[in-house]
Order: C-alpha cells, then sequence, then structure tokens
C-alpha cells in the first residue's frame, strides 16, 4: 500500500514498547446489564476473532459494574490484556478506584493487566493542574509496586486531547508517564464539513505534533493512540460524513497504519449511543470488514 509522506513521517517515529491493539469497551452489555466474566470472555474472543492481532480491551472505569473484578479472570481465560482506567477527578472515586484496581492485582496478579491511565481528558478542561496529574501518576504507581508479584512492565500513564499535550505547562505529565494516551480524531481535527480526505491529513498532522512533542521533553514514554474512530452512523449535529462506508475507509486508511506500528485503541467495540463509535452491531456482528 502507497502511503502519502504525511502518513509515513508519523510512522516512523518508534515505540520501545510492546504493541497493545484492542478497543474501547463499555462495561455494561447491549441490554444495559453489567458485564459477566462470561460476557468479557466472548468480547476477548470476539476481537481475537478479528484480523490482525488483537487482544487488549480498554475500560475507562475501575469501579463502574465491579468491571475489573470480572474482566481480570476473563483476560487470564482468554489470554487477553487489559487497559484500565480510573478516574482521577473526584477525590472520593479515585480513592475508591485506587482501590479496585489493587483489589484486582492482589486477587488475579498482573498477568493480565497492561497498563492503568491515570486520569482522561482532565488537563483539556481544566479539571486538574499538571502537578495534581503527577502526584497522582506516581502515587498510582507506588501503590502498584507494593503489591508482590508487581512488575514494571504494567504501564501507568494518562490520556488527554493532543491540544492538551501539546501545552508547555503539562510537560511535568509527560515526563511522569510510561505511555501518552492521546485522542486523536479525523472527524474532529478537520473542519465542520470535511470529509474522510481532509480528516486523514489533519489526524497524522496531529499525531506529528505530538510524537515531536514528547521527545523535545526528553520523555521516553511511548505515544498511544487511545481514541481516534469515525462514527458509522449518520449525526445531524453537522455535515460530515457519517456512515458505514466512511467508518470502513477510515479504518482502512488510518487505523491499519496505526496499529501496525503504535499502540491503539481506535473504536469502541460495541457502543450503544447514536452515532455509534462500535465495529459491531447490535447483534455483536462487525459492521464492515476490519481486515488491514
Amino acid at each position: 500500500m502507497h502511503l502519502p509522506a504525511y502518513i509515513i513521517t508519523a510512522l516512523f517515529f518508534g515505540s520501545t514498547h510492546a504493541r497493545l491493539n484492542g478497543f474501547n469497551a463499555q462495561v455494561r452489555t447491549a441490554k444495559g446489564s453489567c458485564k459477566t466474566k462470561a460476557d468479557w470472555v466472548a468480547d476477548f474472543n470476539t476481537i481475537k476473532s478479528f484480523p490482525g492481532d488483537f487482544n487488549s480491551i480498554r475500560l475507562f472505569s475501575a469501579q463502574d459494574c465491579d468491571a475489573l473484578g470480572s474482566i481480570a479472570p476473563a483476560a487470564i481465560a482468554t489470554g487477553g490484556k487489559v487497559f484500565a482506567g480510573v478516574s482521577a477527578q473526584n477525590p472520593k472515586i479515585f480513592e475508591a478506584e485506587k482501590d479496585r484496581l489493587i483489589e484486582a492485582v492482589t486477587n488475579y496478579g498482573f498477568g493480565w493487566l497492561a497498563a492503568v491511565s491515570v486520569g482522561s481528558g482532565e488537563l483539556d478542561i481544566d479539571a486538574q493542574t499538571a502537578d495534581e496529574l503527577v502526584e497522582k501518576i506516581k502515587h498510582v504507581r507506588h501503590i502498584l509496586s507494593t503489591v508482590p508479584g508487581y512488575t514494571e512492565n504494567v504501564l501507568v500513564g494518562h490520556v488527554d486531547s493532543w491540544i492538551a499535550w501539546n501545552q508547555n505547562s503539562n510537560t511535568p505529565v509527560i515526563q511522569a508517564c510510561d505511555f501518552i494516551g492521546t485522542n486523536t480524531y479525523p472527524r474532529i481535527q478537520a473542519d465542520n464539513s470535511a470529509s474522510i480526505s481532509g480528516g486523514v491529513q489533519s489526524f497524522y498532522n496531529s499525531f506529528n505534533d505530538m510524537l515531536r512533542r514528547v521527545s523535545e521533553t526528553g520523555s521516553r514514554a511511548s505515544v498511544w493512540v487511545t481514541e481516534g474512530e469515525w462514527p458509522s452512523a449518520p449525526s445531524p449535529e453537522n455535515q460530515r460524513e457519517r456512515d458505514v462506508a466512511v467508518a470502513k475507509k477510515n479504518w482502512k486508511i488510518i487505523a491499519c497504519e496505526v496499529f501496525r506500528r503504535y499502540s491503539a485503541f481506535w473504536n469502541y467495540l460495541q457502543h450503544q449511543d447514536n452515532p455509534t463509535s462500535g465495529v459491531l452491531d447490535s447483534k455483536g456482528m462487525p459492521l464492515y470488514d476490519l481486515s488491514c
């Protein structure tokens, strides 16, 4: 496949960590009930059946539905990996989710846990200062290290918008992270009437900026794409192209190349909201060809 120059530029910035390819997941089923171990086993088996090297699932919350308590044994049973989230905004929720994380690794060890994101999007909305996030990142890393069996292969970092990461005031957070999760959406980077072609170039321009930014701070953190999908259902909010055919094209042009080089959690696996950002329909079938 011949790639435009701006894509090649981005792809040749390497990562020192093993790649994780997977999907963001909601902790509830399409019917609204909390997912059980069996549901998570089914999710892991589903993504492992896709073309490519998918074996990881990202959770945004460690507390809701006691998700870590059910996904950890499912990951162990299937050989999958979990990218866990710990909310950083509300102090009580932070403590509760941190406790659930420690409980999960105490009960199930560390083999199923690939990484922990301490917060998501706080810098973008000024919900936390850089210093506050750095303290929480270091704290989570420390308490994980006190659990028997701990390994530094479990990465601790933060997820935020590429705009937030590019602010000089947030440099300390970059330097405190093992990985940098960036939310860079082709559909948002371009203007409201943009098509897929404009979104592709905007995505790679933004991603290149992220790679340069992290390098300039002296950080050895790897850069991950933690969200970057193109919705597969129409929306009246603007004129952007939003349908299955465009989502498929976006997957083929951008996602496939990102998966080959970087850790990425491109889409939701199955999303109940509209417009959907998932790759599965309500029956659990792929909405489009996921081969690369």
